[in-house]
């Protein structure tokens, strides 16, 4: 994953791509990417994504809350999960 904040402007397709190739080796599987404004800047997340644990689209990245206000690019990796899965189950 990576997140580039422009001092000017905004990253190009083709810079996008480019940081996509270079995340190629950390997950063949899927890549997302978003792009916001913060400040008056432009910020790109961009996520290349391995799915070991959850093939399904429901871990495709970079994440966006329903309502679209947040957005999130994780590296995927809780540590513990299957207990905290346990306690959130009850």
């Amino acid at each position: 994953m990576s997140g580039v904040f422009a001092a000017t402007g905004a990253l190009t397709d083709s810079q996008v791509d480019q940081v996509q190739e270079l995340l190629r080796h950390r997950g063949p599987d899927d890549a997302g990417v978003a792009a916001f404004t913060v400040v008056g800047r432009q910020v790109t997340f961009v996520h290349t994504r391995l799915a070991v644990r959850d093939p399904t689209p429901f871990g495709k990245q970079p994440m966006t809350s329903r309502d679209g206000k947040w957005i999130v690019n994780f590296n995927g990796e809780l540590y513990e999960h299957y207990n905290l899965r346990a306690r959130v189950r009850g």
